[in-house]
């Protein structure tokens, strides 16, 4: 009672003891209970008023092959034409599915002196993200909400600025989001900016399907084949043509500005841009009929691409697995991830696959001399699970399927519990 008594009659000591309380709950409470309020009462659901702009991809094919508990998708920050977006709105709070259940969204864009409204509708799809950083819960405390129409960059597009509002309609009222602004660039302004370094060049194909920026795909190929270590290397034309195919085939808008391109060129560039389009699917009889009788002969021979999803056979292992892991880092599709853990139960390559881990968590395995980390079905997917988020979703998936063997499941843990430890 006296020490009571004592703080009450001293006003500075009394801040003091307060400040002292509030920092050992903040330390003592876990995150989540604070956020529950006192008693254990559910935080209400909150709205985020900065919404998400990410590739349409996202929500039609990634998300139908992951769990509900995902990775967040990034935010595009440049757009070129022929892409497609969707918008994605983040609510927070303990009672947020029930929250969504009622909300809608919609969206308005205008660009070039024309506006597009997508009305009020349920959303499409909806996440919870995992936290990020270190020393995070994987618990979500988030979710991600994407609306149920796209929209996308006209074909013909020039250089200029869309502009985005985002309004929704929920059990709060109806309230309007930070208005968000995005550059567009054509192609020729995109294909302006040379690649200048390795690590450009690396960090540009490894997560082009978080950022995908169509235009500069010409001006990647000429920077491959300006380095000699890059395309001297054993099998690199079918590898590196399986990422620029994958991507060129997604965008059938950039394709034929390539196409328009590779004309113009010869040797590698040419060669390199022929054999994406046919792995993209597209007819070359243009760029064909562009070159001489002796360039078409010897250009015949490439003229049937290898199929990576075709064939198990030991001669073909080392670039099938390397041109897997091209396709997804171009698309972020689910079937190459599926198609390397299938081989898993063919070959035995632990010892390939914690090789590959070490390298990839201390230098770039896409340099010279390094790709052999994805050579094996477990080192490719190893490499895949440690440097995107994205693939280990997809990892987690799988173990979690009914229909995933018990036998593919505990080669698909080991690879998870191998990266947990590391």
């Amino acid at each position: 009672m006296q020490v009571l008594r004592y703080l009450g009659a001293a006003g500075p000591l009394r801040r003091f003891f307060a400040f002292i309380c509030v920092a050992l709950f903040t330390i003592l409470v876990p995150p989540q209970m604070r956020a529950s309020g006192e008693g254990g009462k559910p935080a209400p659901a909150k709205v985020s008023k900065e919404f998400m702009v990410f590739p349409d991809s996202v929500a039609t094919e990634q998300w139908q092959h992951t769990a509900r508990l995902v990775s967040s998708p990034q935010n595009l920050t440049l757009l070129n034409p022929g892409q497609c977006i969707r918008i994605g709105v983040v609510v927070t709070g303990d009672d947020r599915d029930t929250f969504l259940e009622e909300t809608q969204l919609s969206y308005r864009v205008e660009f070039g002196g024309h506006t597009m409204d997508h009305p009020l509708a349920p959303p499409a799809g909806v996440k919870d993200l995992k936290a990020e950083g270190p020393g995070k819960s994987i618990e979500s405390t988030s979710s991600l909400s994407v609306v149920a129409e796209s929209w996308c960059v006209p074909d013909n597009a020039m250089d200029g600025t869309a502009t985005i509002d985002v309004e929704i309609d929920s059990p709060s009222g109806h309230e309007k989001l930070s208005r968000t602004k995005i550059d567009v660039e054509s192609f020729p302004t995109g294909s302006r900016r040379a690649f200048l370094s390795l690590a450009e060049f690396e960090k540009f194909t490894m997560g082009y399907h978080y950022q995908p920026v169509p235009a500069r795909l010409f001006p990647a190929m000429l920077y491959f084949c300006s380095q000699p270590g890059l395309y001297s290397a054993s099998n690199a034309m079918e590898i590196r043509s399986s990422f620029f195919g994958a991507a060129l085939k997604a965008d059938p808008a950039v394709a034929k500005y390539v196409t328009s391109r590779i004309m113009a060129q010869s040797g590698c560039p040419r060669e390199l841009g022929l054999r994406s389009l046919l792995m993209g699917g597209y007819n070359i009889d243009p760029v064909l009929a562009s070159m001489s009788p002796s360039d078409q002969q010897a250009f015949r021979q490439y003229s049937v691409p290898p199929d990576p999803y075709a064939s198990d056979s030991q001669d073909k292992a080392v670039p099938q697995f390397e041109m897997l892991s091209g396709i997804f880092k171009a698309t972020g599709q689910f079937a190459p991830i599926q198609k390397i853990a299938s081989a898993l139960l063919s070959r035995s390559d632990r010892d390939d696959a914690g090789n590959a881990r070490k390298s990839s968590s201390q230098v770039s395995i896409l340099s010279a001399g390094l790709a052999t980390a994805y050579s094996t079905p477990s080192g490719s997917l190893a490499a895949l699970q440690r440097t995107d988020p994205l693939a280990a979703d997809y990892i987690e998936s799988l173990i979690a399927a009914p229909d995933t063997s018990d036998a593919l499941k505990t080669e698909l843990k080991d690879l998870h519990t191998s990266l947990a430890a590391n």
